[in-house]
Parts: structure tokens; sequence; C-alpha cells
């Protein structure tokens, strides 16, 4: 079966050892055979391996689509087994030109709903999905910084890492100057909002992050209005409750003076008919 394969690859891969960097245009065959591989054993191997790796990276949409992995427990618990060698292949792309495309097929595996639906083998793995979300975060591909702060929501699933999570998201996002970072919260609060109740969120304080943010930037308004809408219908407390119709009014004022774009425009008279 090919899927034992495609992991032995990975298990066998050391990033400290790879003294290539390849692409899908890579000449396979000249690698295996330059005088430096056919010298350098192991190198050789491990390099060979790379190459396999980024091939299998390349197609890992494809991948996943196989009916056969969907709901496939062991192949996910595979994955699991392999984050260790996730870890080193972001350290070695951030470490070889910032390599955003195949990190972003990297967060694309870490992302997986079915991983963590393996709670009590999460927590085994916790740390080093953390460490891998915090290293992707320092890349400048927006994107990028979107998928490590839903790997971070995600893994607060477990209670290990809660605390050491919320440490870095008041950091980089909620106390950061840049507008661009603190706009990030929005979609690591959405993504909790898909895995805790309203309540959980209320106490853990989450929600008064999120209400923070209606005074920010006008450009944060579509994406706040949005997630406003998953919740709003269990909203209880009147402070939250006038905070939000207030808002909305000085939206209407800002639509009317033409302050706020056609997009938001739409965003908000969306949200005012639900």
């Amino acid at each position: 079966m090919i899927f034992p394969k495609i992991f032995s690859l990975f298990e066998q891969f050391n990033y400290s050892e790879a003294i290539i960097s390849t692409n899908n245009n890579t000449n396979i065959n000249s690698i295996i055979n330059s005088p430096k591989n056919r010298l350098q054993s192991p190198r050789r191997s491990n390099n060979i391996n790379l190459i396999f790796i980024e091939i299998i990276l390349n197609n890992i949409e494809n991948i996943f689509e196989v009916i056969s992995v969907k709901d496939n427990e062991d192949f996910f618990l595979r994955i699991l087994n392999i984050i260790p060698k996730l870890d080193e292949l972001v350290n070695y792309y951030i470490n070889n030109n910032n390599n955003w495309r195949f990190l972003r097929k990297i967060t694309f595996i870490i992302l997986s709903d079915n991983i963590y639906k393996l709670i009590p083998n999460l927590d085994q793995h916790v740390i080093q999905i953390f460490n891998i979300a915090k290293n992707i975060f320092t890349n400048e591909c927006y994107d990028i910084k979107i998928d490590s702060v839903k790997i971070l929501a995600k893994i607060c699933k477990s209670k290990l890492i809660w605390d050491d999570v919320m440490k870095f998201v008041e950091t980089v996002m909620l106390n950061n100057k840049n507008y661009y970072n603190r706009r990030l919260y929005l979609y690591f609060f959405e993504e909790l909002s898909k895995n805790f109740s309203y309540k959980f969120l209320k106490d853990k304080g989450q929600i008064d992050e999120f209400m923070k943010l209606i005074t920010d930037n006008n450009q944060i308004l579509p994406k706040f209005l949005r997630l406003i809408k998953i919740f709003f219908p269990l909203v209880i407390d009147d402070k939250i409750k006038f905070l939000i119709y207030n808002k909305l009014e000085l939206v209407r004022k800002k639509i009317q003076n033409k302050e706020i774009n056609d997009r938001e425009l739409i965003e908000v008279n969306y949200f005012e008919y639900l």
C-alpha cells in the first residue's frame, strides 16, 4: 500500500543533512548522479527523500481527497506521528529562502479537522504543533499567518496548551501596534467559535477580547460583523448588545457619509436582515 511508503519518506528525512532545495523543475537524475551526492551517501539518500516529499506536498490536496483517507483514523494517527518531521521541514523551509509555498502545504496538513478529533493523541504532540504555528507566524505571507492562527485555535482543544496560546495571541495580535496583526485575531476567534461554546468563550474572556475590536480600524468591520452573526443569538449580556447596536448605528452614518466602501456596505446590510 502506498501510504506507509509516504510516511516512511517523512520519517527518514533529516533536514540538518539536506543540502538542496528542490522545486517542480528539479531534474531528479542530475541530483542523484551529481558527484557531491555520490560521495556523500547518507546525504544523497536524504536529498532523494526530500525530492519525493516535495512531490507529495505538491499533491497533498489530492491525497487528502482520496476516499479511503477521509475517514481513515489510522492515516491521521500516522500524520500525528510525523509531526516532529513536519516541524523539521518547517525549519528547513524557513532557513532555505522561507519557501512559503511548501510551508502552506504543511499547514494544509496540520489544519485537517480529522487530526483534532484524536484528542488523547493530540496531547502528545501539541507542544510541537504550537512551535510550528509560532514559526510559520513569522512568515511575511499573510495567508500563512492566517493558517498559523487557525492552527493555534485548533490546538486549544488540548487543555495543556490553552494558557500558552493565549499569552502568544495577546502578544502578537491583541496588543500589537500593527493593524494587520490585530486583524488576525478575527481568524483566531472564528476558529475558536467552531470548537467552543459561547459560554466557554465568554468565561475565558475571549468574547470580551473580540468585542474590543469593534472600535478598531474600519477595515475590520466586514469580518467582525460576519462573526457577530455566529453568536449574536446567544448573547444575553445587555452591555454587549448595546455595543453592537451602537456600532451598527455608527456604521450606518459612515455609509451615508461614504466613509465605508461598497464591500463593507454589503456586509453590513446583510447582517441587518438576519
